[in-house]
C-alpha cells in the first residue's frame, strides 16, 4: 500500500511541475506574440518611413532635373546671344 500511496504522490508532483511548466510555456508564448505583435508595427513604420523617403528622393531628382534643363535653356540663350552680338560686330 505504501508503495501504491509513493507512486500517487510522485504522480501528483509530476503533474503539478507539468501543470506549473505548461503554464510557464503559455506565459512566454504570449510574450513572444506580444514582441512579434511589436516587431510587426515596427517593421510597418519602417516601410512607410522608407516609402516616405523614396517619393522625396523622386521629389528632389524631379527638381534637380527640372532645374539643370532651365540651366541648360539658359546657358543655350546666352551662347545665342553671345553668338548675335559676335556677328553684328
Amino acid at each position: 500500500m505504501k508503495k501504491l500511496e509513493k507512486d500517487v504522490d510522485r504522480h501528483k508532483f509530476g503533474s503539478t511541475q507539468m501543470l506549473e511548466r505548461n503554464e510557464q510555456l503559455v506565459k512566454e508564448m504570449e510574450n513572444v506574440r506580444a514582441q512579434n505583435l511589436t516587431l510587426r508595427e515596427q517593421l510597418t513604420k519602417m516601410e512607410s518611413d522608407l516609402n516616405d523617403a523614396q517619393v522625396r528622393i523622386n521629389e528632389f531628382l524631379t527638381e534637380y532635373f527640372h532645374v539643370n534643363l532651365m540651366f541648360d535653356r539658359l546657358h543655350t540663350i546666352d551662347w545665342t546671344i553671345i553668338s548675335n552680338e559676335e556677328k553684328m560686330t
